[in-house]
């Protein structure tokens, strides 16, 4: 995989939301559902300083996603979000 490979930095914003995502919703790939929440915070920056309540606003982001995409995910990422 390019990310073990290179690191975060060789992959696109939205495929690293992806990976952070885990997963779509019906209808909607994981894929396809980063580019549409990157669309709606224009970055990785502006997404992480989201508050919960901007976050579930957002079709497919419920508390339980969030919680299980932090623990899982966002803690290895934040050196990079801030390289961004």
């Amino acid at each position: 995989m390019r990310f073990e490979l290179y690191g975060p930095e060789a992959l696109s914003a939205y495929k690293l939301l992806a990976i952070i995502l885990g997963w779509g919703i019906r209808g909607e790939s994981v894929l396809l559902m980063a580019q549409r929440v990157l669309r709606t915070f224009r970055n990785l920056k502006e997404l992480s300083q989201a508050s919960i309540e901007e976050l579930t606003r957002v079709k497919g982001i419920g508390l339980a996603r969030i919680v299980s995409s932090t623990v899982r995910n966002l803690d290895p990422c934040i050196e990079f979000i801030d390289f961004i």
